[in-house]
């Protein structure tokens, strides 16, 4: 990441977090996804599996370049070897795909002012990324500001959101 330095602040490259969550809970599938992320520069800080939503995530962290490869290759991986006809239907927590979402975020306390920059680079990773899948062959659903649209509104469209019935998605705690 090329930019200015605020005063304060360093002229290090950005460190990101890329969270991937994957629908299923199958430990294998699950390890498999991790080792695939697996890339020089890149951290796995965390690997998140309840087998009640029938969902995972793993949490990576590193700079730009090598932080988009390793969610790449993770996603991938998680694609080819998760069969949603496998996994419990309806599920029980909304889903778009084998990957549900991956999401990039800045590691940092700082307001959003003065993320403004990592930011537009984690949207900028998003569509690059969305771009990269895209072009392999799986279905991509992108969302956020640059799309003018919300996870909630881009996930209303999609044949979860179309075939369970209202009452099956709203918790016992919620009106």
């Amino acid at each position: 990441v090329n930019r200015s330095a605020a005063p304060g602040r360093s002229m290090a490259p950005a460190r990101l977090c890329a969270a991937v969550y994957l629908s299923t809970a199958v430990r294998e599938t699950v390890a498999a996804a991790a080792r695939a992320a697996a890339f020089p520069a890149v951290s796995l800080v965390d690997v998140f599996t309840d087998d009640t939503y029938a969902r995972s995530s793993l949490k990576l962290v590193g700079e730009t370049g090598p932080l988009l490869q390793a969610a790449r290759l993770a996603a991938l991986e998680a694609v080819r070897l998760i069969d949603l006809q496998n996994e419990p239907h309806p599920a029980p927590h909304p889903r778009c795909g084998a990957v549900d979402m991956v999401a990039f975020m800045p590691l940092s306390e700082a307001s959003a002012t003065d993320l403004a920059p990592e930011l537009r680079t984690c949207e900028d990773l998003a569509t690059q990324l969305g771009v990269s899948l895209g072009d392999a062959g799986c279905s991509v659903l992108l969302y956020g500001p640059q799309r003018g649209r919300t996870l909630l509104e881009a996930r209303r469209h999609t044949s979860f959101f179309k075939s369970v019935p209202l009452m099956h998605l709203r918790m016992p705690c919620c009106p």
